[in-house]
Formats: C-alpha cells, sequence, structure tokens
C-alpha cells in the first residue's frame, strides 16, 4: 500500500527506495519487483523495466498480474504480438482479469490501427478497405452511410485524389463490449504540412477473424487547430 501510495503521488524516488528496501528484507517480495518496473517504465528505462517484469514473473509465476504488467510493457514499445502473448498467459490464469482483457483489447486495436495508417500513408484504398468486417460501415459527418468494403474502398480512393498524404490516431480509451471492443479517439488528417481535417472518432472493433476489423467507424471533424481564430463580431 505504501509503495502503491507513493507511486500515485509520483514520488518515484521515494517509492524506488522503499521497493528496494523491501526486496533487501525480503527477497521474495513479489510486488516490489513489480512498482520497480513502473518505476522504470516511468522513466523511459525499457530495459530495467523489461527486467523487473521477469523477476516479478519468477517470483509470482501463478498469478495473472505480473504477466499483465510485462504485457503492458510490450504494448508500450510497440512489441504487440510479445505484449498480446503476455496478456493471454495472464488470462489464461484468469479469464476475467479486467486490466488484461482491456490491455489486450488495446494492443490488437493499436496494432491494426499502424496497420491501417501505414495504408493511409501508401494511398492504398484497397488495404484500408481490407481493414473492415465485410459488412463494415463508416458514418462520415454531414454524409451518407458507407457501407460494405467496395464502397469504403471506392471512398479512400476518391480521398486519395484529393491529396491527402497522412493520417495519425490517439487512441484515448477502450472499452470491451462483450466479444467486440469499442474505440474513443483524436485523429489529424494532413496534406503536406497542412492540417485538412481533424477530430474525434468512435470505431466499434470486431475480433473474430486472424486481425481485428473495423466494424463501425463514425467520425466528428472539428475546424483545424492551426485555424486562426474568427474575427467576425456580432453586429
Amino acid at each position: 500500500i505504501m509503495l502503491r501510495g507513493k507511486m500515485e503521488q509520483g514520488r518515484y524516488a521515494d517509492a524506488q527506495s522503499t521497493a528496494e528496501r523491501a526486496l533487501e528484507a525480503d527477497p521474495s517480495f513479489a510486488p516490489a519487483q513489480n512498482q520497480l518496473g513502473y518505476i522504470a517504465l516511468q522513466a523511459g528505462d525499457h530495459a530495467r523495466a523489461e527486467r523487473a517484469f521477469q523477476e516479478y514473473i519468477r517470483l509470482a509465476p501463478d498469478q495473472p498480474n505480473p504477466y499483465d504488467s510485462l504485457g503492458e510493457l510490450y504494448v508500450e514499445m510497440g512489441r504487440y504480438d510479445e505484449g498480446i502473448a503476455q496478456l493471454d498467459k495472464a488470462l489464461a490464469l484468469n479469464p476475467t482479469f479486467p486490466p488484461s482483457i482491456t490491455r489486450r483489447a488495446q494492443a490488437n486495436i493499436e496494432k491494426a490501427n499502424r496497420r491501417l495508417t501505414a495504408a493511409f500513408a501508401a494511398q492504398d484504398a484497397d488495404a484500408i478497405a481490407a481493414g473492415f468486417t465485410p459488412n463494415g460501415m463508416l458514418l462520415p459527418p454531414d454524409g451518407l452511410m458507407v457501407v460494405g468494403t467496395e464502397e469504403i474502398r471506392a471512398l479512400y480512393a476518391s480521398a486519395f485524389a484529393g491529396s491527402l498524404d497522412n493520417i495519425e490516431v490517439d487512441t484515448r480509451e477502450v472499452q470491451v463490449l462483450g466479444e467486440m471492443a469499442l474505440e474513443f479517439g483524436r485523429f489529424v488528417v494532413r496534406t503536406g504540412e497542412t492540417i485538412a481535417e481533424e477530430g474525434t472518432y468512435d470505431v466499434l472493433w470486431d475480433p473474430s477473424g486472424d486481425t481485428w476489423k473495423i466494424h463501425r467507424e463514425i467520425w466528428n471533424a472539428t475546424p483545424p487547430s492551426d485555424t486562426p481564430p474568427s474575427t467576425m463580431s456580432a453586429e
């Protein structure tokens, strides 16, 4: 409890000293290794975090949390397959372990988003359409529903003809809903260095195949952040 409290207060140096003293007194005290791992992760020292989490697993191999911690590290490092494998180990020990359920969904979503943003940068409408379920649906702002992979492919092919270069997505929240997962985030679309569109999006993901695919997507555009404020005044 003391370790967790210091971590939550941002007192990482104190938390590290407390964890190290705890391990000096009892080298088998597994939670201290977990805290050392998260302290290293907070500091951006992934190698040290990995060693601590692996030691945490060695000390508590029958608990789901050590695998969850190592899985979280790998996902943050972009090592998605390794992260998912560790989260699967956690869920094999406890299929209802909430942190691993959510993190596993987020890892698969981030992995799929990386593939889709690469396809966008390559202006590959076919690859983007393949990232949707066969009856996937897009609901653009102020537009008609776009249903099915062929219509989705045509929409993106038309968009690329307008010189859109790349898209950045930032996942803000993931909620697991039964067999599917709902992602909330922000996006920025650029043409060269110019922001063409930005806003928020909601995506319903289907994990039923070999890779997670978009089943439903809706987005809302907001004025680009680099747009000068209006100088008009009410009269």
